[in-house]
């Protein structure tokens, strides 16, 4: 298992995970996730983008930016990722704000699968919630991670 900074040379491997992360919730838009524009997705000023990476195969990505304390991106292969590989991602993702007590990150309501790894991992619900889309009643819920002292 490495974890790897996004690169030119891993691009490709970063738009299969967002079309893998992001599918229901474009169809849930009535889109195509193929013809999203991934990429203004990863143009976060101050972030940072690791991926996780084992015998070359792709099966997470991250986008952290530690002066808004927030997750920007966490899109994840979830068909191919070992549980002990994504624990082992989560530890480094949260390492990634050591300084922080309070990292947030706002998860779409069509990414269940998510919810429930990071509520596992200990990020809490806050309250707040965000529309995406009004019409398709598409909405993004805010999570809290509280360091221990």
């Amino acid at each position: 298992m490495n974890i790897v900074e996004l690169s030119e040379k891993n691009i490709v491997e970063a738009k299969g995970l967002f079309v893998l992360a992001k599918r229901s919730f474009y169809e849930a838009l009535g889109q195509d996730v193929e013809s999203a524009d991934f990429e203004s997705a990863l143009k976060i000023e101050d972030a940072s983008t690791y991926m996780l990476a084992d015998k070359g195969v792709y099966q997470a990505l991250v986008t952290v930016n530690k002066s808004a304390s927030t997750i920007e991106n966490l899109w994840i292969n979830f068909d191919i990722v070992e549980e002990q590989y994504l624990s082992k991602f989560m530890e480094f993702v949260i390492k990634q704000f050591s300084a922080i007590t309070l990292v947030f990150y706002w998860v779409d309501s069509t990414d269940d699968k998510v919810t429930h790894l990071i509520e596992d991992y200990g990020f809490e619900y806050t309250g707040e919630q965000n529309y995406v889309n009004k019409e398709n009643n598409l909405l993004s819920y805010r999570y809290v991670y509280k360091r221990k002292k």
